[in-house]
């Protein structure tokens, strides 16, 4: 005599599958990461004609990649400077506000030092 059905026994082993039975069914969210830098790997450029701001990823060794990079293992968020944006131009508060838009969708949060150009100079040559 058997005291259950074939449908029960493969329902059983499809609970146990995963080890932690509050994520079965759920999808598993990836593992964060920050990366702090002193320059954002990324290149902003502001179109002539609506002035507005745009940013593309650039090349480097750990450049975001949803195929190849540290992102496709990870949510990934980038912490740093701009560096080919002038000085003055970052000094204007409407500026930074939309420099900083434009980077929130690339998961990079930058970081803005304008005051006290030495201070650059000398975080940068160490």
């Amino acid at each position: 005599v058997t005291s259950g059905t074939n449908d029960e026994d493969e329902a059983a082993d499809t609970l146990n599958t995963d080890d932690d039975p509050l994520e079965a069914g759920e999808e598993h969210q990836k593992e964060s990461i920050y990366i702090v830098c002193y320059h954002l790997p990324v290149i902003l450029s502001r179109d002539p004609v609506t002035s507005q701001w745009n940013a593309c990823w650039s090349e480097s060794l750990i450049a975001k990649s949803e195929l190849h990079g540290v992102s496709s293992t990870r949510k990934t968020t980038w912490i740093g400077t701009v560096s080919n944006i002038p000085s003055q131009l970052l000094q204007d508060p409407l500026e930074r506000t939309a420099i900083q838009t434009v980077l929130e969708g690339m998961d990079c949060i930058p970081i803005f030092f304008t005051e006290n150009e030495s201070l650059l100079d000398l975080m940068y040559l160490g």
